[in-house]
């Protein structure tokens, strides 16, 4: 089993702007740049949960 030391910070960066912008309202998610998002929790299940959910999120992106 994976021990991580809390708060456990993730930074996630996007290809592109349009994924970033689709993810940041997210509740927990700071936008830190053009392409990258921050997102600090206590508890690695909620992290985990929000990767998930921004991959779910950002699969209906299209490239214009």
């Amino acid at each position: 089993m994976l021990n991580f030391e809390s708060p456990i910070d993730m930074i996630v960066e996007f290809a592109d702007t349009l994924r970033t912008d689709m993810v940041e309202s997210m509740p927990l998610v700071e936008r830190i740049d053009g392409r990258k998002v921050k997102l600090i929790h206590n508890d690695y299940n909620v992290v985990f949960e929000g990767l998930l959910a921004m991959t779910y999120i950002t699969l209906e992106a299209k490239y214009i």
